[in-house]
């Protein structure tokens, strides 16, 4: 058994530099003895530092006397943080992209491909690891998407693999719009003061955004009273569910983890 550990654990830092591999050691990330373990090392120190920080601005927003410079990160902070956590994508880009087992396990596992993933109506960082160019936020840019410089991340593989390929890719592309904005973000109110009750004059409207899973749209028909005749959501989640079963065939039961993570599903949001 200790062999196996000492395997995996070798073949984890397999890609890595002895000048990286030195750094991640001295700092305590591969702590564990396998992969898996010093990956999880990564996800759950961001997760955590993730889980404070929105803490500590939910605090912030509950006390609705604050005044608007007191909700206002430093931008020492902000830089901070933007460095800690690219550097953590990039550990984990090395410790897993490069390793043999991540590789025999995902590589040609689930594939979808992308006559498929546009049939089936696929899209988000599912769609987009199977070329099809889907982003809402290049082909109908929103909000100041149409003012920042990204890159649309497609890897043409359609399995396991090319999907968390796209993921690790596009933390880094949004770390980067990030990067653009910080010195960009316009004085005013960072709340907008609603009408308790909107009426829309009569007709049919659809927007849609890019959520993290894909497009969401919300479809509302409106006879001009304040409670709409018909509305809609469309989830990203419930087409990425579809074909799950699809790309699943002649796959082993043990590939289900695998791709279903691939899919990166919310259950819950399926059946709005």
């Amino acid at each position: 058994m200790s062999g196996s550990r000492e395997y995996v654990k070798v073949h984890a830092l397999k890609s890595l530099s002895a000048a990286d591999r030195k750094r991640i050691l001295d700092r305590g990330v591969v702590e564990a003895d396998s992969a898996a373990g010093a990956v999880r090392e990564i996800i759950e120190d961001v997760r955590r530092r993730g889980d404070e920080a929105l803490v500590e601005y939910a605090r912030k927003l509950d006390k609705v006397e604050l005044a608007r410079d007191q909700l206002q990160v430093p931008r020492e902070e902000i830089e901070a943080a933007y460095k800690q956590l690219e550097q953590k994508v990039v550990d984990a880009i090395q410790i897993l992209s490069g390793n043999i087992i991540m590789q025999e396990r995902t590589k040609g596992v689930g594939i979808l491909t992308k006559e498929d993933a546009i049939n089936w109506g696929v899209t988000g960082p599912t769609g987009r690891g199977s070329g099809f160019s889907c982003d809402v936020r290049k082909h109908a840019p929103y909000a100041a998407y149409d003012k920042v410089q990204f890159n649309e991340v497609l890897f043409p593989q359609g399995d396991t693999f090319a999907r968390y390929m796209v993921r690790m890719h596009e933390m880094r592309e949004s770390m980067n719009i990030i990067e653009q904005l910080i010195d960009n973000i316009p004085e005013g109110d960072y709340t907008a003061k609603m009408k308790p009750v909107i009426k829309l004059p009569a007709g049919e409207y659809f927007q849609k955004v890019e959520s993290a899973r894909g497009l969401l749209g919300v479809y509302v028909v409106s006879d001009g009273n304040k409670s709409p005749y018909r509305m809609k959501f469309r989830s990203p989640n419930f087409s990425n569910l579809s074909v799950l079963d699809h790309i699943s065939r002649d796959c082993k039961i043990a590939d289900l983890v695998a791709i279903g993570g691939s899919l990166d599903l919310v259950i819950p949001d399926i059946d709005r």
